[in-house]
């Protein structure tokens, strides 16, 4: 993404929700919005997330850890905006669908643990995806 935007964007950060205890969740995004270029004035938060849900959307937990981050008394204020999500990009499904048939053309690889399947043998379709508009938080 860095290398896509360059200079019309400040520093680039990945945080985690969940998974404290493992090194590879680090850090949690209650963390990142502590650290420098993260912790005030306006952060644009990007959910990787396929739809909303427990994590994702307007309840989920990723509003209520920037509204957290953003109740601290700074100056100036953290102000989070939020993407959409990933699922919401036209081309996503579209991308998804070709994951998934090249997936069973070409036989995927075996699982980490346990004999290799002779492959899926249903596909289920996803949910459709429910729109989730992009605003900045209000306090």
């Amino acid at each position: 993404v860095q290398r896509e935007l360059g200079s019309a964007i400040g520093p680039l950060g990945a945080a985690s929700l969940e998974g404290a205890e493992y090194g590879h969740s680090q850090p949690l995004l209650a963390a990142q919005f502590g650290a420098p270029g993260f912790d005030r004035g306006d952060v644009i938060v990007a959910p990787l997330f396929l739809a909303p849900g427990r994590h994702a959307g307007p309840h989920g937990d990723l509003v209520q850890i920037a509204r957290a981050a953003g109740d601290r008394l700074v100056s100036p204020p953290l102000r989070c905006h939020f993407s959409e999500l990933v699922g919401t990009h036209p081309l996503a499904a579209g991308t998804l669908a070709a994951a998934l048939n090249d997936a069973l053309l070409n036989g995927s690889p075996p699982p980490a643990a346990g004999p290799r399947s002779a492959g899926p043998q249903n596909v289920l379709p996803a949910e459709p995806i429910q729109d989730f508009q992009s605003s900045p938080l209000s306090a």
